[in-house]
């Protein structure tokens, strides 16, 4: 049970943190909790990876940042943008003494393994949602809907699929002819058909992952964009991955 007089009590910009030797926990404003998108944030000391500190200076707030164990392993302190949206950072103006007394509690009781996990609370605020939402790379085949890619989907026309779990292939069309199958006939539809009729000179991008199949034709001037749009598409499967 926590000591309550040992308690850290420190009023951050737009928050009140406390440390009970036990748990730090960070109280944001209802203004801002709209930036990083939770109100409150509990993290066990045996969660607590590390803890970095950066005093304020004549133009920038202070900062404290936290690695924290989740279920997926520990995550690294936020930087660049990250630092100003993550759950795991409070900013401070004054209260100087205080912070500093608070982060050195905090990093003697860190012990020398993480032994709990957090839910990750990152990718809430209104910005992740954009980032993630946002189209970051466009593919057009020579016919049918468009391919989009974003930070963890793949859109086709009016269909949108995970990325985890997606794998992406460029092929001729000799290979992809061979392996249509029955059940791959169900998948494509009408494009199997016409897969089969095609000559080996055609190419042929495809994504699939559980429960579907996209192909599409790939002609002559359009491979080399084709390759680095699945090359984008492979590079965003590894950080979902991750």
């Amino acid at each position: 049970m926590a000591d309550s007089s040992n308690l850290i009590e420190v009023d951050a910009s737009g928050a009140h943190v406390t440390f009970d030797g036990e748990a730090l926990v960070i109280d944001r404003s209802r203004m801002s909790s709209i930036g990083v998108g939770v109100r409150h944030t509990r993290i066990p000391v045996g969660a607590i990876v590390d803890i970095d500190i950066t005093d304020p200076t004549f133009q920038y707030k202070g900062s404290v940042r936290l690695s924290v164990n989740t279920e997926n392993g520990p995550i690294p302190f936020p930087s660049g943008q990250d630092v100003f949206c993550s759950p795991y950072v409070f900013l401070f103006w004054r209260h100087r003494e205080e912070v500093h007394r608070l982060v050195e509690a905090v990093r003697r009781a860190i012990p020398p393994e993480p032994t709990t996990v957090v839910e990750d609370q990152r990718g809430k605020s209104v910005f992740d949602k954009m980032t993630r939402n946002a189209v970051i790379a466009i593919f057009k085949p020579d016919k049918g809907p468009q391919y989009e890619l974003t930070q963890t989907r793949l859109r086709h026309g009016a269909d949108n699929e995970p990325l985890k779990g997606m794998t992406v292939d460029l092929k001729d069309g000799a290979p992809l002819q061979q392996r249509v199958t029955a059940t791959r006939l169900l998948l494509l539809g009408p494009l199997a058909l016409a897969a089969q009729k095609k000559s080996g000179g055609d190419s042929y991008i495809e994504f699939s992952g559980p429960g579907f199949h996209w192909a599409s034709k790939v002609d002559l001037k359009q491979r080399d964009k084709a390759i680095r749009f699945a090359e984008r598409v492979r590079s965003q499967i590894a950080k979902q991955q991750g």
